[in-house]
């Protein structure tokens, strides 16, 4: 809760500082962390009504990725997917893969990134940019780095709570990362066929744990895709095919780490 309020407190203190352009989106709440039992989740409203959004940084803990989430009011517009352009002040522009969907009265886009990517938001970029199909969207992002860093913290708070050793956790500073990309260990014919004939999609999102030989074990369902049969599946290829490069620590040990991946599926993926 302190962290809550201090961060409402230092964004009331930036209410002075000289305004972004007016096709820029202001804040209309203040940043949020929600400390949940299963994740950490940055966000913020800006704009109102119809000329409002959502925007959320969602991190895969104590791995290379991070999910950008932009809430809309509901339209007709129906682009699915597809490669989203994110641009920041500085001119830096990054392409990401995007996904969108109508859930209940919102229209929502998921963005996938890199974490390095998002440096700038770190940074205290002052604006942030998102192309993604008919949705061209600024965000003003006043106080976002001292957000990013309660973030962080909300994070570590996560890992520790589902099992990581602190003095590990603390001299760890390379985090696992995969062999090869990770979408090459999946491919369309993972599709379960149960859940292919009953139109089941959704994303699943598991944590487990990284062995020093870069091996998985004890896979576990923190993001569920609404489908019992795709969770299921998404540990099986994680725990069966994919290989990481283990967490080291800054005196070049390798240590078993916790790591987490989400898997979209979708019918029609190719």
């Amino acid at each position: 809760m302190g962290m809550k309020l201090g961060l409402a407190a230092l964004a009331l203190q930036s209410a002075s500082a000289s305004a972004p352009p007016s096709d820029v989106l202001q804040p209309s709440s203040r940043w949020n962390i929600e400390y949940a039992d299963k994740m950490c989740i940055l966000q913020r409203r800006f704009g109102s009504g119809a000329n409002g959004a959502m925007l959320a940084f969602k991190p895969a803990p104590f791995s290379e990725l991070m999910q950008l989430v932009i809430l809309l009011p509901k339209s007709d517009k129906q682009d699915t997917s597809g490669s989203a352009q994110v641009r920041f002040d500085d001119g830096r522009v990054v392409d990401m893969p995007f996904i969108a969907a109508n859930i209940r009265d919102s229209r929502v886009l998921f963005l996938d990134a890199m974490r390095e990517e998002l440096k700038p938001v770190m940074a205290d970029a002052k604006v942030l940019s998102v192309h993604a199909g008919t949705a061209k969207l600024k965000f003003a992002m006043t106080m976002a780095g001292l957000g990013m860093k309660a973030l962080q913290a909300c994070e570590r708070d996560l890992l520790i709570d589902w099992g990581m050793d602190e003095k590990i956790l603390d001299s760890v500073v390379s985090l696992p990362k995969t062999q090869r990309p990770a979408k090459s260990y999946v491919s369309f014919s993972d599709y379960p066929g149960d859940a292919m004939s009953r139109r089941e999609q959704g994303m699943s999102g598991v944590r487990f744990w990284v062995g020093t030989d870069g091996r998985v074990s004890d896979c576990q369902v923190v993001e569920s895709s609404g489908s019992a049969t795709l969770d299921k599946k998404t540990c099986e290829i994680v725990v069966q095919r994919f290989r990481f490069k283990p967490a080291m620590t800054r005196d070049g040990a390798a240590v078993r780490s916790l790591s987490f991946f989400r898997l979209r599926w979708e019918i029609g993926y190719k």
